[in-house]
């Protein structure tokens, strides 16, 4: 995995699972990223069963403010997402971002799940 420099601007705990719906065509799936935060830097794993994909860790993540950015490799995965903070800012309500893969982009919103659905 590579560790990229992420900004120590506070923002509220981004740890556990965090599902939205995938629709690529007339697919319609769910998508999850789980984030552990590990030595004050975040990973990510993807799962997906659709795609038949179960915790496959990401090789970066990188936070830089409100905005994170996760690169697969692996799957030629990049999820460009940015955070949505409550309006006192101190939860993280739900992540805006979009899939690339293949060159294809999807939008999705991440949501936080305390059971996930996988």
């Amino acid at each position: 995995m590579t560790t990229i420099a992420q900004t120590s601007v506070q923002i509220p705990a981004l740890n556990g699972t965090w599902e939205g719906q995938l629709v690529r065509g007339r697919e319609n799936m769910t998508l999850a990223f789980t984030f552990t935060l590990e030595q004050g830097l975040y990973a990510a794993a993807i799962t997906s069963a659709a795609l038949g994909i179960f915790g496959m860790p990401a090789e970066s993540v990188a936070v830089n403010g409100n905005n994170i950015n996760i690169k697969i490799k692996k799957l030629d995965v990049e999820f460009y997402g940015t955070l949505r903070l409550s309006a006192d800012g101190s939860v993280i309500e739900r992540i805006d971002g979009d899939y690339y893969q293949s060159s294809e982009m999807v939008p999705v919103v991440l949501n936080p799940v305390a059971n996930p659905s996988f």
